[in-house]
């Protein structure tokens, strides 16, 4: 493919193994073979489950917290107030102190 580039000026390789597709020359195109042992592919499936459900407790996660800010943006304009900055007593001075 080095060659036929260089010989018809072609910047990228996507030209030529289009045209490989195309006329049917697959065995020349790079091919990527995988062995791989049973376990292996029950540990690939347990892991690409483990992700989605990770992905989706994320996208939960995600979710609640853009509900809770809502909340707190309606309730500081119900109440006129920041609830962010107001939350919670402030610290005492003998904590101030220790973090530091």
């Amino acid at each position: 493919m080095r060659a036929l580039r260089r010989k018809y000026d072609i910047r990228g390789g996507a030209t030529i193994q289009g045209w490989i597709k195309l006329y049917g020359k697959q065995h020349l195109l790079n091919k990527i073979i995988k062995v791989e042992t049973m376990d292996e592919r029950d540990r690939v499936k347990q892991l690409e489950a483990d992700n989605k459900k990770l992905k989706m407790a994320l996208a939960d996660a995600y979710m609640a917290k853009d509900c809770l800010e809502g909340v707190i943006r309606m309730a500081n304009e119900e109440y006129k107030t920041d609830l962010k900055k107001n939350f919670g007593d402030p610290l005492p001075e003998s904590l101030k102190k220790n973090t530091k």
